[in-house]
């Protein structure tokens, strides 16, 4: 059975100049289209995927032409015109010191193994050591951090805020809430009482999410069929 990956997209790529192109076309689900493509990219061994956008847009119920744009569109993505597949120079990026920071540690690991004075130990998942000045805000400069650093301390600290908290951000967001209403063809009042409805399942099943933008993508997702429903009647 495959192992599936845990994928974190950075909260700060909300500054982004292609992500802030692709929200003015495509409005908030763009976004979502975006994190869909990327957490499928990083689901694959060499972070590539072929150009079947057909294929993809099956996976995600999505239209293709609005994968196709995200894709294309925006240079969010590298496409290999001659492969026929594209990929993300970032995902790609981070990958590649992990690949040599596991090697390092098999080579590491076959030497203790040799050598007779070493106890035998298990071998444990690497950890993510916060900077002590970091579990003590009062204490300047703060010391930089590695990205696997970043996308933790930023897990940690949303992921400790209350359901209401979080949401409230969306409630405070004026763009978001404005591009969300019309992307779903809802007047602004229909859309805070979606989001009261959606604070109340978060705090009853206890949901959890990494970041701001984790949680408007799974609010999109959750909205989506509710809206279309609606559009029955």
């Amino acid at each position: 059975m495959k192992k599936k990956s845990n994928f974190c997209q950075a909260m700060y790529a909300r500054s982004s100049h292609s992500l802030a192109k692709l929200r003015m076309a495509h409005g908030p689900a763009g976004l979502g289209v975006y994190m869909c493509v990327l957490e499928a990219l990083f689901d694959e061994p060499d972070a590539m995927l072929p150009c079947d956008y057909d294929v993809i847009a099956f996976r995600f119920n999505i239209d293709i032409e609005t994968v196709r744009s995200v894709i294309e569109d925006f240079g969010l993505f590298e496409i290999d015109r001659d492969a026929a597949r594209f990929y993300s120079d970032i995902l790609r990026a981070e990958r590649l010191p992990r690949k040599k920071k596991e090697k390092k540690l098999d080579v590491e690991t076959s030497k203790s193994v040799e050598s007779a004075e070493t106890t035998e130990q298990p071998l444990q998942a690497e950890i993510v050591v916060m900077p002590p000045a970091y579990q003590d805000p009062t204490m300047n400069p703060l010391p930089p951090l590695t990205y696997d650093q970043k996308v933790a301390l930023e897990i940690e600290r949303f992921s400790s805020l209350t359901p209401k908290v979080r949401i409230d951000l969306l409630r405070q967001d004026p763009e978001w809430l404005k591009y969300c209403a019309l992307d779903y063809r809802l007047d602004q009042e229909t859309l805070l009482s979606f989001l009261d409805e959606y604070e109340a399942l978060c705090t009853k099943n206890n949901e959890l999410h990494y970041n701001i933008f984790d949680l408007k993508y799974r609010f999109s997702l959750w909205l989506g069929p509710k809206t279309r429903c609606d559009e029955d009647y």
